[in-house]
């Protein structure tokens, strides 16, 4: 090489600065509206070498001069980096002491633990950091993404901030994941992100475009696209370099236009090569002496041959460090490029000074980086393949020496150097370390990369390599993955298989059973558990019996067979016990105390409940204890406790607010939203379901959406509002078939048949009734079938017998029966106010009648239920405007017999079943039959035809019975016409 070039083609950060005009002045407005307390957003795109780095770097200074806290992150595709790793190199630079003091008074304790994973600083320097409470892998993940964004906004709160991260199209995805996040809190905050890119590569890579996608979406943006120079602006760059501003110059500039196309950086390489070769030399009188113009430049096609040549000139010393340290990457420290060189120090520290004054490298304070990432990418690729994996083996071996924590780059530089042993070992512990902080795709990565390399070994450790596809398979399970899970799983058990090791072949059977339940696929996960249990029990591998009985019990469970689920929780509750693992213990009882509700045994739920609440508040598991309050309210909703409801509901909400955990939110916000609505308030439920609905979307709940759904169709009933409430019931319907558990199943069809009859649309309320009523017959429910035969006790008396094709006295005798049994006080009142009611219009049923709205009423009153309360007291007033009249709906006259009728050929009648003047009329048969007479004449009087079964129901006597005491009126001569009667 000849003498290096002058000094402004060296180094492009000192190059003077050319064009991009308004691209600067739109990024200086963001900077002055952040300062304003308005953060922005603004994505810099364009191709290798365009000039965006060299922008950002003048925005930077821009910003520090307006007082600024600048943090930089730049992504390498050439060097292994841990998840987060962009955010962490931008941000833990900021992270004074001074700093995490200021945030732990602006952010709170949970989101400052939850980042303190990422950003070693918190950790260091700040005090009583708050203890997570473990949650789903998602949750967590979402949770620490938020704990990020958290105090992000609160260094901003200092100090205004810049953040830039450039090379976005190499970010990982859970760093993407984070920024999409991020964005929702810029408008509101003094943070202005700063996103480069290369447009190419990032509309290559789905999960790039995607989450610039979401950016784009999410919040107001300025998207800057750097084209390449035009010609006025190649000139000034090339006049600015050569510190000449002559034609000669310009004519040098214009040629280099069109042989560079205008990219900055081929500009520069491109003068630098000619400076090089010698076609441009500095004069002996001053000035320059230029290529002559009718002599091609031979200029290679693209920027990147261009730097290859470059390379390919340097002296062997020099090129061997570039290589070097393209191997190395960001590892590319003194002390290591000094171990793996096997050059003196002095030839060394002379081969990186030429390499600094020719332009190709720069000086940090700790290494040495590329002047630019192509400079990098092409030095790399021209290695040749085997001399690359002996610099990456070298890296590897010092490397492990010097930064044994490095595990990250240690698993790249001896993947890369096909040590295979050592390359299985990292690539597991970069697995477990980005598994740690929730980055599922960088975890799945590295253990196939650990799985690549077991594979390479002459002798595989028969233990490593189910133990890889366990890891992974987990990972997979945890991000929904399943159908790589499901192979790795069957991958860990084939192995295993074939190892004679029948502990890790019940391991990756729980697995996979527990896998088959997430799925849905129920029967399968039985069977699958059931093969794991085989093997546990014959090895007697207690922890491994424990879970295969417990997710036997819980897909048992899931296909409706609660009492069949209730033996294998208990069997695994006692191995959980006996191994004194607690947490599973509490989990476990949990379960089981939701299955017991569903059997009826509400005392014995309620012990499994609350033991398992008490563990899980010694063990401070707070996701667990909101877990377990939500299911003791469920359990008191169902006895009629909306008080312990409402109790337990609010602290479940507030735990898992607190923690973040959204599953624990939803379940907790439904909960509360019914324990109100069961008090009479359901314009202070509805936001609760609403808030429910919504959380539930956004994290994909899919039972708890149609469970929402159904309670909003009932506020918003009780409300008035019965289009609403119907639009909610039936969407709730809609999704019950594909995400709802049956008993919720039951639940929809009963309140949608119960808006049909508040509507008068009694067909539509019986077919919903029946519906619901099967259901609940082949689920056995005992809470679930009392509801089902109540409801279709009041469709039944709505219609009468004859068109329900049912008595309404069975089935509300069968529902108070079921309910007053389980202890169901809230339901059973609501069935004896039914049957009440419907008993007020027999005659000489009145005392029974009487009884039951007593017992109805006292319960109503006790259990605080003002508003069915109310609505008995309104009902009572309905059915009675004076004492002997009922209210019944009969067919009208006109209506045609041999089919259904429809709801428009039903009458309301007022009917008087006893009067003072039938006193005076002797003989039980004779006063009946002048009953009769009356009931028909005022059935007449509004246009309505009586069937038999009608006047049978209205006078407590059978059909029989009334048919004798037709004839015998019209034998009398009696006008005694009833429905279908000729």
């Amino acid at each position: 090489v000849a003498l290096p070039p002058p000094p402004l083609l060296r180094d492009l950060a000192h190059l003077p600065f050319v064009g991009r005009t308004s691209e600067r002045a739109a990024l200086l407005d963001g900077l002055q509206t952040t300062i304003q307390g308005r953060g922005g957003l603004a994505l810099i795109e364009g191709d290798a070498g365009v000039g965006k780095t060299r922008l950002v770097s003048e925005v930077i200074a821009d910003a520090q001069w307006r007082g600024f806290q600048v943090g930089l992150g730049k992504a390498d595709p050439l060097t292994a980096s841990a998840p987060y790793q962009l955010l962490h190199n931008a941000l833990s630079p900021l992270l004074t002491p001074l700093r995490v003091a200021q945030l732990a008074e602006l952010v709170d304790p949970l989101w400052l633990s939850a980042a303190a994973p990422l950003l070693p600083p918190i950790a260091a320097h700040a005090r009583h950091l708050a203890v997570l409470a473990p949650l789903d892998s998602r949750e967590e993940q979402r949770r620490l993404q938020e704990g990020l964004a958290q105090c992000l906004i609160g260094l901003a709160s200092a100090t205004p901030l810049l953040l830039v991260l450039e090379d976005l199209h190499w970010a990982d995805k859970v760093t993407l994941a984070t920024l999409s996040q991020l964005a929702a809190y810029l408008l509101e905050s003094r943070v202005f992100l700063i996103l480069t890119y290369r447009t190419a590569e990032a509309r290559e890579m789905a999960a790039v475009w995607e989450a610039l996608g979401s950016l784009d979406r999410a919040h107001p943006l300025a998207r800057l696209r750097l084209l390449p120079f035009e010609r006025a602006e190649t000139v000034a760059l090339v006049q600015r370099a050569l510190s000449v501003m002559d034609t000669q110059t310009v004519a040098l500039a214009e040629r280099l236009q069109k042989e560079t196309g205008g990219n900055p950086l081929f500009l520069i390489e491109t003068l630098k090569s000619l400076w090089e070769q010698g076609d441009l030399a500095t004069s002996p009188h001053g000035g320059w002496l230029f290529p002559p113009r009718d002599r091609s430049l031979l200029m290679p096609a693209s920027v990147r041959e261009l730097i290859g040549e470059r390379v390919a000139r340097l002296a062997l010393a020099p090129r061997t460090a570039l290589e070097q340290i393209a191997v190395l990457g960001e590892d590319a420290d003194f002390a290591i490029l000094s171990q793996i060189s096997t050059a003196e120090t002095v030839s060394l520290l002379a081969a990186l000074e030429d390499l600094t004054r020719y332009g190709f490298l720069v000086e940090t304070e700790t290494h040495y980086r590329f002047e630019h990432d192509c400079i990098q990418e092409m030095t790399y690729q021209a290695i040749p393949p085997e001399r690359r994996r002996s610099l990456h083996r070298r890296a590897g071996a010092f490397l492990r020496q010097q930064h044994p924590e490095r595990i990250e780059s240690l698993a790249r530089h001896f993947s890369l150097g096909e040590v295979w042993d050592k390359a299985a070992d990292y690539s597991r512990r970069a697995g477990d370390r980005a598994r740690a902080v929730y980055a599922g795709g960088e975890a799945v990565g590295y253990y196939t990369q650990a799985l690549e390399a077991w594979e390479h070994l002459r002798s595989p450790d028969e233990e490593l390599g189910p133990a890889l596809y366990q890891a992974r398979g987990k990972v997979c399970q945890e991000t929904g993955r399943f159908d790589q899970a499901e192979a790795d799983f069957e991958a860990a058990r084939g192995l295993a298989e074939q190892a004679g090791d029948e502990a890790s072949q019940a391991r990756a059977l729980n697995r996979l059973s527990y896998l088959r339940f997430q799925r849905g696929d129920f029967e399968d996960a039985i069977a699958v558990a059931e093969r794991a249990l085989g093997l546990a029990i014959a090895i007697g591998l207690q922890p491994e019996i424990a879970a295969a009985l417990f997710n036997k019990a819980n897909a048992i469970r899931n296909l409706g067979h609660y009492r069949e689920a209730i033996e294998p929780y208990e069997q695994a509750a006692a191995i959980f016990e006996r191994l004194d693992e607690q947490a599973r213990l509490a989990d476990c009882l949990n379960r089981m105390g939701a299955a017991r509700y569903h059997t009826g045994d509400y005392a014995g739920s309620q012990m499994a409940i609350e033991r398992s609440l008490a563990i899980r508040r010694r063990l401070d598991d707070r996701g667990g204890i909101s877990y377990s309050l939500v299911n003791l309210a469920s359990l008191c909703y169902y006895r009629g406790q909306f008080t312990i409801t409402r109790g337990a509901s609010q602290e479940a909400l507030e735990i898992a607010s607190a923690i973040g955990d959204p599953y624990g939110e939803d379940a907790a916000l439904h909960c509360l939203g019914l324990a109100i609505l069961e008090r009479g308030d359901p314009a202070q439920a509805i936001p609760l379901f609403q808030r429910a609905l919504e959380v539930a979307r956004k994290i994909g709940d899919r039972p708890l959406e149609p469970e929402s759904l159904a309670g909003l169709g009932t506020a918003y009933q009780q409300l008035g509002d019965l289009g609403q409430a119907q639009e909610m019931l039936e969407q709730s319907l809609n999704l019950s078939s594909i995400s709802a558990e049956q008993w919720q199943v039951q639940t929809i069809h009963g309140r949608l048949a119960r808006l049909f009859l508040a509507t008068n649309r009694g067909q539509e309320a019986l077919a919903h009734a029946r519906v619901g009523l099967q259901v609940a017959q082949e689920l056995g429910d005992p809470w679930v079938l009392g509801v089902a035969r109540q409801v279709m006790g009041k469709v039944s008396a709505h219609l009468g017998s004859a068109e329900a094709v049912a008595e309404p006295g069975s089935h509300f005798e069968e529902s108070i029966h079921i309910l007053r049994e389980v202890g169901a006080e809230a339901e059973l009142a609501r069935s004896l106010a039914a049957y009440g009611l419907y008993l007020r219009r027999s005659a000489g049923k009145t005392q029974r009648s009487a009884a039951l709205l007593g017992e109805a009423r006292a319960l109503f009153q006790q259990l605080g239920m003002a508003r069915d309360l109310a609505q008995l007291a309104a009902d009572e007033s309905a059915a009675c405007s004076r004492p002997g009249q009922i209210q019944v709906r009969l067919p009208a006259a006109s209506a045609p017999t041999g089919r259904p009728l429809r709801e428009d050929e039903f009458v309301e009648v007022v009917w008087t079943i006893a009067a003072p003047e039938d006193d005076e009329i002797a003989g039980k048969a004779a006063r009946r039959r002048h009953c009769i007479l009356r009931l028909l004449r005022e059935a007449a009087a509004r246009s309505a035809a009586p069937p038999v079964a009608a006047l049978a129901e209205a006078l407590g006597v059978s059909a029989r019975t009334i048919k004798r005491d037709l004839a015998a009126l019209r034998t009398a001569g009696h006008d005694a016409r009833t429905r279908g009667s000729r």
